[in-house]
């Protein structure tokens, strides 16, 4: 009965340093794969860092083109305004100018083409509006 339970407790005690080791060399091949995956967001996310310095420049010169194109509208608001007040100081009607009646729009600015050539070619008002447009 001794020699039985002797066998048994042998055999446990194998089995057990068997499931030990497997274990453990489970635990190793496991942690060579999260080793392997740590690489990898390691990797990734060098390219998610070198991507947004990329988009940051984009956004950069985007932005400062934006602002170009704003300042460049507000010129021409500028030497639209300064040449409107050009023409009502000049005593130009622009009700009788206006084909389409009072209303002013991108049409009836062509019908102005004229008037304006004919201001810029007024010696008295040649100056003023040269100035205007920087010449």
């Amino acid at each position: 009965m001794f020699d039985r339970l002797m066998q048994r407790t042998d055999g446990r005690v194998d089995h057990t340093e068997m499931t030990t080791l497997t274990l453990s060399n489970d635990i190793g091949k496991m942690s060579d794969r999260i080793g392997v995956m740590a690489d990898r967001i390691g990797e990734m996310a060098e390219r998610i860092v070198k991507t947004q310095e990329m988009q940051s420049q984009n956004m950069e010169l985007m932005q400062k083109s934006m602002l170009e194109t704003m300042q460049t509208m507000v010129k021409q608001m500028e030497l639209s305004n300064k040449i409107i007040e050009i023409m009502i100081n000049s005593g130009v009607n622009v009700a009788e100018k206006l084909p389409n009646g009072k209303m002013l729009t991108p049409e009836s600015l062509s019908t102005f083409a004229s008037t304006s050539t004919s201001l810029f070619a007024h010696p008295a008002r040649k100056s003023t509006a040269q100035a205007c447009v920087g010449e």
